[in-house]
């Protein structure tokens, strides 16, 4: 039996028209004699490099969450009122939304990982396999938000359909191939990064996260159950200067001194916040370009690396900063 590919090959120009499938293998044909190889490799690199820093960035830990729903049981049983079940509860489904999320970028960043071995080694049934997990892990994202686009059935066919005909083909075509379905995936990862709803989820609740913590901080230090050393410590760090013995003591008697360093505790909150905020974008405008990326590989120019690796860098800085 013949491949598409080869089927490709032979037809005639009508029978083309009549399948949109053939024009698009074809058209890759065409165009993988100018692909380099080396633009592959390095594409590769800096794809693995955005997943890595995306996920670091975007997704905060299980002791995250947990302390976050910490916070909100400890507000409401301080002030009297009952567990809030209904807040819980969305804290809930916010887990379930970044774990998809999270999957994602983990899929990214093992397809990144084979699309390099492709790159140096024929790796054509490994290649189709992260492809669809890719996929899938892009359309189970996008069902857990009902105003977002998803990767219909017809296109993840239409997809499966063009890896399979890349498996038999050369070096060149299977590159070319996969990277027109990475890209694919890609513009529609960054349709639900960009949904307003979604953002605005994902700011908020982060959001909240940094107030609620910082709020039970601040409430539990002016009850002196918490020490105010170590921000002492910090503060005084460059002048080689710690907070002296009985500090804790001595805050907790001076109101001025205590509403202060609550200040303090609330700035850096507010700073986290604006971290969070430009992450977001940040992890946006990797992705873009790295969209970009796939598009001057398949046109066979020159990849230009340096606006990913800046929006990486940001990326990695935003986030060294939030688990400081």
């Amino acid at each position: 039996m013949q491949t598409i590919v080869e089927q490709a090959n032979r037809c005639s120009r009508s029978a083309i028209v009549k399948l949109p499938l053939y024009v698009l293998v074809l058209f890759l044909l065409q165009a993988c004699h100018s692909l380099n190889i080396e633009s592959a490799r390095t594409l590769a690199e800096e794809g693995r490099n955005v997943a890595a820093a995306g996920s670091s960035q975007i997704f905060v830990s299980d002791m995250e969450f947990r302390n976050a729903r910490e916070a909100e049981v400890f507000m409401h049983a301080y002030a009297g009122a009952e567990k809030p079940d209904q807040i819980l509860e969305y804290y809930k489904s916010i887990m379930l939304e970044l774990s998809k999320r999270k999957t994602v970028f983990t899929n990214l960043a093992s397809l990144y990982a084979i699309f390099y071995d492709l790159s140096s080694n024929d790796a054509p049934a490994r290649i189709e396999t992260a492809v669809n997990n890719l996929g899938d892990a892009v359309n189970n994202y996008a069902t857990t938000l009902s105003s977002a686009p998803f990767l219909s059935n017809e296109s993840v066919t239409k997809a499966g359909a063009i890896a399979h005909a890349a498996m038999s083909a050369r070096k060149k075509n299977m590159i070319m191939q996969s990277s027109v379905l990475i890209r694919e995936r890609l513009h529609r990862l960054l349709k639900l990064l960009e949904n307003p709803l979604v953002r605005q989820q994902l700011v908020t609740w982060k959001t909240n996260l940094a107030q609620n913590r910082a709020a039970v901080a601040q409430m539990l230090m002016s009850h002196g159950v918490l020490d105010a050393t170590p921000l002492l410590n910090q503060m005084g760090s460059d002048a080689g200067l710690q907070g002296a013995p009985d500090a804790a003591d001595i805050i907790r008697k001076n109101t001025r001194l205590s509403n202060g360093l609550e200040q303090v505790i609330v700035y850096r909150m507010q700073n986290n916040l604006l971290a969070i905020d430009k992450g977001y974008d940040a992890t946006c405008k990797a992705i873009r370009e790295l969209i970009h990326l796939h598009e001057q590989l398949e046109k066979g120019e020159p990849v230009t690396v340096a606006s990913v690796r800046q929006a990486i860098a940001e990326l990695q800085s935003i986030a060294e900063q939030l688990n400081k």
